[in-house]
């Protein structure tokens, strides 16, 4: 076993109420260097729980109650030394939180309150220096204290300047703080140097131009801000330096006329916004210009008439919308003009009868729906007017008879539907109209005797069925209507006698015995005698 198995030992106690069960867990095959020790009440930690380091060091120390943090939890470096102290209850952090680094420096320092940081927190760098203090309100973090990685103290007293800096030294941030909140110039910079956001702070609050770079120096996004929110012009680009989107803010909502245009400068859609919803008439278009659909919008939804074209400009289809559902005559057109679909909506699904059409005008298919489900009686018919199908649906599932022609006209399939699924005796014809199969389904699948027939309507085969797998007696015949296999199925699977015959003389030529498609033994060869 390799060094890092465990080997467990579960120890068990029944009490009268409640299950207790004692939890060792050992680094080592031998069971000298324990990994993990606790108990269980009624399947959930509960007490005081150890973990050690493969080198036996303590690695944590926690409480708890009943499955939940409860009390201290002391965490330790795999030198020993303590790395973080902390306090919860049932499962919730409080108190006061400290963190050490491997040689004992206190790091940071802070309270929590229901897992939440409260009042001062403070932050030290590895040489012992402070770092970063902080001041949680209600509603606020405020930065009260800081010094950077060059060890230049920036800001105190809630005011200066906040730089952070990558690893390299060069500037990540750099803002300007009064009273513990951002307040002036605010820069961001890519770890290249190269300028990636700025603008201005007011009491915390984003205020004025704020703009965005790419890396390239080319403008990404340009806004402005009023007391935090985004209020006024708006604009972004695509990389190229193309403008993608242009608009309006109030409050930090959509309002007036906005346009989205592709990267090759062509318009992709426009419309107003009124309170950060679409409100009015709005166009969508294809790359090279045309309209691709148009309607209006009332609140954010749909209303009233749509209409939508193919991209050299024909009609497509029209219809109505209500607060976002279609609603009443919906029609669709080929690129040619000619009528492809009719129907009526309700509340966004088909209603009532709908009708299509083939491209030459000659018509496709003929039924109608109920809230969206195919229901009722359905016909459809080949482009050059011969009929192809004709039977009822049930909420999108065939029902009753059903009956298949192929395009001369001829009776190609016919049987019963029952949810969905074939069921009872069906009848499959050639493209002469004689019979190829006759045969029952169950469930959707075969079962019973099932007949097949040639070009010619000789019989060629006929086989015993059980839901779809071949179960019981099939027969296969020559041009001259003899029998020249005789074999039998259970469960899919040959099993019993499989004979074979000649088909000129009809004598026997081959005998084997099965058992579940397993040969069990030959009784006759083709060319010997009986064999034993």
């Amino acid at each position: 076993m390799s060094k890092f198995l465990t080997l467990v030992f579960i120890l068990l106690q029944l009490h009268a109420f409640a299950q207790s069960q004692s939890y060792i867990e050992f680094w080592d095959d031998a069971g000298k260097h324990k990994r993990t020790e606790g108990v269980y009440e009624r399947g959930l930690e509960h007490g005081t729980w150890k973990f050690w380091f493969e080198n036996t060091n303590l690695q944590e120390e926690a409480n708890y109650f009943f499955g939940k943090l409860h009390g201290a939890v002391l965490r330790y470096h795999d030198n020993g030394l303590l790395m973080n102290e902390g306090y919860f209850i049932l499962g919730r952090q409080d108190s006061i939180m400290r963190v050490w680094s491997k040689d004992s420096v206190l790091l940071e320092e802070g309270f929590f309150q229901k897992d939440s940081k409260v009042g001062t927190w403070k932050y030290w760098h590895k040489d012992g220096q402070l770092e970063l203090e902080e001041l949680y309100t209600d509603s606020l973090t405020k930065i009260m204290f800081y010094r950077d990685q060059n060890s230049e103290v920036t800001l105190e007293n809630g005011t200066g300047v906040y730089n952070d800096r990558y690893e390299d030294g060069n500037l990540r941030e750099s803002t300007t703080y009064k009273d513990g909140v951002p307040n002036g110039k605010s820069m961001v910079y890519f770890a290249s140097g190269d300028v990636y956001q700025e603008g201005e702070y007011s009491n915390a609050k984003k205020t004025g131009p704020w703009i965005t770079y790419l890396r390239s120096g080319k403008i990404e996004q340009s806004n402005a801000y009023v007391d935090g929110e985004l209020d006024g012009e708006f604009k972004k680009w695509f990389r190229s330096g193309q403008l993608e989107v242009e608009g309006q803010y109030k409050k930090g909502k959509k309002t007036g006329h906005w346009i989205w245009y592709l990267p090759e400068g062509a318009i992709d859609m426009e419309g107003d916004f009124s309170n950060d919803l679409q409100e009015g008439f709005w166009k969508y278009y294809y790359a090279n210009g045309g309209v691709q659909y148009q309607g209006d919008y009332s609140a954010g939804k749909m209303e009233g008439t749509w209409n939508y074209y193919y991209w050299n400009g024909s009609d497509w289809k029209t219809g109505d919308y209500k607060a976002g559902e279609k609603t009443g005559k919906w029609q669709f057109w080929f690129e040619n003009g000619q009528l492809l679909q009719e129907g009526v909506f309700a509340n966004d699904k088909e209603e009532g009868e709908w009708k299509s059409w083939y491209e030459n005008g000659k018509p496709k298919d003929l039924g109608s729906f109920t809230a969206g489900k195919i229901s009722g009686h359905w016909e459809g018919w080949y482009p050059n007017g011969i009929r192809i199908y004709s039977g009822d649906w049930l909420s999108d599932l065939r029902t009753g008879d059903w009956s298949f022609w192929n395009e001369s006209g001829k009776l190609n399939e016919k049987g019963k539907y029952l949810n969905g699924e074939k069921t009872g005796v069906w009848e499959t014809y050639n493209d002469y109209g004689i019979p190829e199969m006759i045969g029952e389904y169950k469930n959707g699948r075969p079962h019973g005797k099932w007949e097949y027939y040639g070009d010619n309507g000789a019989p060629i085969r006929s086989q015993e069925y059980n839901e779809g797998k071949m179960h019981g007696k099939g027969v296969n015949y020559a041009r001259n209507g003899k029998a020249v296999e005789v074999l039998n199925y259970k469960n899919g699977r040959k099993d019993g006698d499989y004979i074979q015959y000649n088909e000129r003389t009809g004598e026997k030529e081959r005998h084997y015995v099965y058992e579940n498609g397993m040969l069990l033994k030959v009784v006759l060869e083709a060319r010997g005698g009986a064999k034993q």
